[in-house]
C-alpha cells in the first residue's frame, strides 16, 4: 500500500533504508507544479533524482510493498517484466491493470496531481517574525532552491525517457544541488548490498510547502530535528549567496525558521531566480 508510507498522500516522516541509502519519506503534495491548474510539470522524484515519472514507482509496488505491479502485458493481468527507471522505455502510458474500468496508474497519478492537500500552518502570517523571516529568506536567496509555487526549484527538464548522457550513477545529476548535507560517515548512511550511498553529488531540493507538518526528521537522512538545526549548516544556508553567509546572527536564523514553518498554500510563492 502506498498509503502505509504516504498517509493521505503525505508522509509518515520515517527514514527508510532504500537502495540509494537512508531516505526520509517525501510528502507527495508538492510533486506537481501547484502554480499550473493542469499540474503538467513535475519535480524530479526521490531525493536522488533517480525517477522521472510517477509510474516508475511500479518498481516500489513490486519490490517494497509486496504487490505485483500495475503495469501489465496485453492480457491486462500479467505483470510486465520490463519496468525500469528511465531507460529504455517510459513507464507512463503503458498497458495498465484496470480497477473498476479505470487505468490504475492513471487514477493514482490523478490523485497525486489533484487530490492531496497541503496541511495548513497554524502560524500567523502577520507575526512580525514571519514577515522579517521572509525578508531574510529572500536576502539569502533561499528561493534559488526553494522557490516557486511548489517551494522547490526541481522540475523534470525533458519528456521521458531522458537521454542516456543525462544519467550518472542512476541519477539525473543536473537536478541535484550539493549544499553540504551529505556525510558518508553518518551512522545511517548505508545502502543495499553495502555499496556507497548516493548523496555526494547532492540532492533534489525538497519542497518547503507545509514543512511544519513533518517535524523532527528533516534532511534526506533525518539527522536534523528542526529547521533551526538545518540552518546551523553554514554551507547550506550560504548556498544561495555564493558562500557568503548572511545568516550569522542566531536571532535572524530563528526568524527565518519561523517563516519557513509558516509556509502553506496561502503563502505567496517566491519565484525561482
Amino acid at each position: 500500500s502506498c498509503g502505509s508510507c504516504h498517509p493521505a498522500g503525505l508522509s509518515d516522516n520515517v527514514v527508510w533504508i532504500f537502495p540509494a541509502g537512508p531516505r526520509r519519506t517525501l510528502s507527495q503534495h508538492a510533486d506537481f507544479d501547484l502554480g499550473d491548474p493542469q499540474r503538467k510539470d513535475m519535480r524530479l522524484l526521490n531525493w536522488s533524482a533517480n525517477r522521472d515519472e510517477q509510474e516508475d514507482f511500479d518498481s516500489n509496488i513490486r519490490g517494497v510493498s509486496g504487490g505485483a505491479g500495475l503495469i501489465v502485458l496485453a492480457d491486462g493481468v500479467t505483470p510486465d517484466p520490463n519496468v525500469n527507471d528511465f531507460l529504455p522505455l517510459p513507464n507512463g502510458g503503458r498497458n495498465q491493470l484496470k480497477v473498476k474500468g479505470v487505468n490504475a496508474w492513471d487514477g493514482l497519478k490523478a490523485f497525486v496531481q489533484f487530490g492531496i492537500r497541503a496541511p495548513i500552518s497554524p502560524a500567523l502570517k502577520t507575526d512580525p517574525n514571519v514577515i522579517t523571516g521572509e525578508a531574510l529568506f529572500k536576502a539569502a536567496n533561499c528561493q534559488s532552491c526553494h522557490g516557486g509555487a511548489s517551494w522547490s526549484s526541481s522540475k523534470v527538464p525533458f519528456t521521458p525517457p531522458p537521454a542516456a548522457a543525462l544519467i550518472t550513477a542512476g541519477q539525473i545529476v543536473s537536478g541535484l544541488r550539493n549544499v553540504g548535507t551529505f556525510n558518508a560517515a553518518t551512522f545511517n548512511e548505508v545502502r543495499q548490498n553495502a555499496a556507497p550511498p548516493l548523496g555526494a553529488a547532492g540532492f533534489v531540493p525538497p519542497s518547503l510547502l507545509s514543512i511544519f507538518a513533518f517535524p523532527n526528521t528533516l534532511l534526506h537522512n533525518g539527522t536534523a530535528d528542526s529547521i533551526d538545526q538545518v540552518l546551523e549548516n553554514v554551507t547550506h544556508r550560504a548556498s544561495g549567496t555564493g558562500g557568503v553567509d548572511t545568516l550569522t546572527n542566531a536571532a535572524d536564523r530563528a526568524k527565518l525558521s519561523t517563516f519557513v514553518r509558516s509556509i502553506d498554500a496561502t503563502t505567496t510563492p517566491i519565484p525561482v531566480p
